[in-house]
């Protein structure tokens, strides 16, 4: 783990989304009534060293990175291939400056999934600052995306 930053199993990842849409919804529906502890703004769980770590759902907004869809999840990253209207942007595609470069001899360039619960936000990974080219796919709600000129 670096400073800051936590690691958590995928299941975890998602019992703190449930928890965190709980808290922040202040409702429970008839399964949640049992159990409190989804109304409970701290959620706890056990990190990559086996140590117990907890963060305040309703004040910390834990996004999960980097998810490697070619390694990790190869049925979704050949549906994107076989579904994406505009397959020359991907890595090593006919407008990807990687695309004559072998791909075992290019670096790993995605493309990667991001997870974030709504209302989150970092200046890192925002559209614009030479981060990163991102696509957005917005469940429910809303994806604002501010451009300046």
């Amino acid at each position: 783990e670096k400073e800051g930053w936590y690691s958590m199993k995928v299941s975890d990842y998602f019992k703190y989304l449930e928890q965190r849409r709980s808290v922040k919804n202040k409702k429970l529906d008839d399964t949640q009534e049992k159990d409190l502890s989804m109304n409970s703004k701290r959620f706890t769980f056990i990190d990559s060293n086996g140590e117990e770590k907890a963060v305040n759902v309703d004040k910390e907004a834990i996004y999960m990175i980097d998810v490697d869809l070619v390694k990790l999840l190869p049925q979704t990253f050949e549906d994107l291939q076989r579904n994406f209207n505009l397959p020359g942007i991907l890595p090593g595609g006919s407008h990807c400056m990687m695309n004559a470069v072998n791909p075992n001899g290019r670096p790993f360039m995605g493309p990667n999934l991001y997870i974030t619960p709504p209302s989150s936000f970092t200046h890192f990974h925002q559209d614009g600052h030479g981060t990163v080219d991102s696509g957005h796919l917005c469940l429910s709600g809303y994806n604002e995306v501010v451009m300046l000129r």
